[in-house]
Order: C-alpha cells, then sequence, then structure tokens
C-alpha cells in the first residue's frame, strides 16, 4: 500500500469521526502521520483527488459537503477512474491501465489515483454515486 492510499484510508476514517473538518484540511493532518517527507506530504494530486471524491459523494459515510467546491481537471479524473472500475472491475490491480483508459495515452500517473484505488479496494467507495 502506498503512502496516500493510507493517508486517504486514514483521512475517511477521521472524516467519519468529525464531518466539520474539510477533507483538504483532514487530508493534511493525516499526511503528517501517514507521509515521511514534506515534499511527498505537499504534493497536490492525491489530495485534489480525494477532496474530488469527497465532492463527488462517492466516499461512503462522507458527506460531499466535505470535498469543498473544486472543478479541477482531478475532478474529472476521479469521476472517469470511478466508472472505470465500476465497469471493469478487474482493473482494480492495474492503475496504468485504468490511466490510459482516462488519459487516451500513457503519461506519468503520479499518484493521484491512489486514493480511489485504495478505497475501492477497501468498500468504500459508493458505487451507487457513479454516472
Amino acid at each position: 500500500m502506498t503512502q496516500y492510499e493510507r493517508t486517504a484510508l486514514k483521512a475517511v476514517e477521521l472524516l467519519r469521526q468529525d464531518q466539520s473538518i474539510l477533507a483538504r484540511n483532514i487530508w493534511d493532518l493525516t499526511a503528517y502521520e501517514t507521509i515521511s517527507t514534506k515534499e511527498s506530504r505537499e504534493k497536490q494530486c492525491p489530495k485534489l483527488a480525494f477532496v474530488s471524491l469527497c465532492q463527488l459523494d462517492l466516499i461512503k459515510g462522507i458527506s460531499p459537503q466535505n470535498g469543498e467546491v473544486y472543478q479541477g481537471i482531478c475532478t474529472h479524473y476521479m469521476r472517469e477512474a470511478a466508472k472505470i472500475l465500476k465497469s471493469e472491475p478487474y482493473l482494480i490491480n492495474n492503475k496504468s491501465k485504468v490511466w490510459l483508459k482516462i488519459k487516451g495515452h500513457s503519461d506519468a500517473i503520479a499518484s493521484r489515483l491512489d486514493p480511489i484505488f485504495a478505497l475501492w479496494k477497501n468498500n468504500l467507495i459508493n458505487e451507487d454515486n457513479i454516472h
């Protein structure tokens, strides 16, 4: 499990305990526990992916208000990744193939898919809200 997958799982656990905190802030707090380097903690792609998943109401037990209002490319990526994993669940162990389907070409996946993969593998994605 990657450091960003661990962060996403821990962030969901904490958000379920206190939904008055924004997803972005929970991510930052959690990252200090789960990610060793400052550079990795400050990486925006996995954080914005997590915020997007909250906003899209795709995380079980988390209110979409916790995701703030963010309409960036990560929101699009998370929506598409969710659709792909729902229709082709056998790809859950193949981030590069999912990324290829999203982007149409192969480039650096970075870590932006880590949150959705971790949550999907732990049955924390609300598949009913994928459309």
